[in-house]
């Protein structure tokens, strides 16, 4: 009978100790990088985390999104004019196609020499009326995006906060 009690205490104090381990894995996997007191604990937490894959910064009511290109291009049109546009933007984040578009426009990202002339000739014949000499694709990459660039009225994709990186240039035909 007393060992019966004693399985009880160990399997009690097992589980006990379990909890106690998942809950202070859960409350360190969100905390800052620049943290010492997380640098320190994230080592002795990474196996764990690691095997249950929850190494990521979900904060606890949002995930950590990331950063992530955009493409945006440039027509010139006859008067030597520059018209920027975000193609992405024509979309609501809720209508069918945004996410084959934004497939499509990564393609053009990834493989400008492959997928750059497609693109452009396409936005050639979108943007007839401007009579358009030329179509330059643009990726925009995000720096760091802090709190006290929210605190300071900054969005992510200001111009102060992007790098831009010219990709292509497809010149348009008659």
């Amino acid at each position: 009978m007393s060992s019966d009690r004693l399985r009880e205490g160990v399997t009690i104090v097992a589980i006990s100790a379990f909890v106690v381990w998942h809950s202070l894995a859960m409350l360190i996997a969100p905390l800052p990088d620049d943290n010492a007191v997380a640098q320190g604990l994230r080592r002795v937490f990474a196996p764990y985390l690691t095997l249950f894959n929850l190494n990521h910064k979900w904060d606890y009511f949002a995930p950590n999104v990331g950063k992530w290109p955009q493409l945006r291009y440039v027509v010139e049109d006859g008067n030597g004019r520059r018209h920027v546009f975000v193609p992405i933007d024509a979309f609501g984040w809720f209508h069918p196609s945004y996410r084959a578009m934004g497939y499509w426009y990564d393609a053009v990202m990834e493989s400008p020499d492959t997928h750059g002339a497609y693109a452009g000739d396409f936005f050639c014949r979108k943007h007839a009326s401007l009579k358009p000499k030329s179509v330059t694709f643009l990726q925009i990459e995000e720096d760091d995006y802090r709190p006290s660039h929210r605190l300071r009225g900054q969005l992510p994709r200001n111009p102060e906060l992007v790098a831009i990186v010219p990709l292509t240039t497809v010149e348009c035909h008659s």
